[in-house]
């Protein structure tokens, strides 16, 4: 197995917390699957729609919160998507 090494070109503050809360959402999840395959459990059988279930859940409260299930805000007119601009920034 090769080993990724993955090192950010934007270094501040926020970002780098960013990336922090993604990455421990990444191990706890691991870890979730790990002790379901201990206990004969295959992840496969549940984790995506947990996983699913969990992104609705955050959807619905985005559009609540924005008031619009339009995706428009995140586009700037003759530029790249603010929310890939931002993507490209964490990772």
């Amino acid at each position: 197995m090769s080993i990724v090494k993955n090192e950010p070109k934007y270094k501040n503050g926020l970002l780098q917390a960013i990336r922090a809360q993604l990455e421990h959402r990444a191990f706890w999840l691991y870890l979730l699957c790990d002790e379901a395959k201990k206990r004969g459990l295959d992840p496969k059988d549940f984790g995506s729609a947990a996983i699913k279930r969990c992104g609705l859940s955050q959807g619905a409260d985005l559009v609540k919160k924005g008031k619009t299930d339009s995706l428009k805000a995140f586009v700037k007119p003759c530029s790249q998507s603010l929310l890939s601009l931002f993507l490209k920034w964490i990772f």
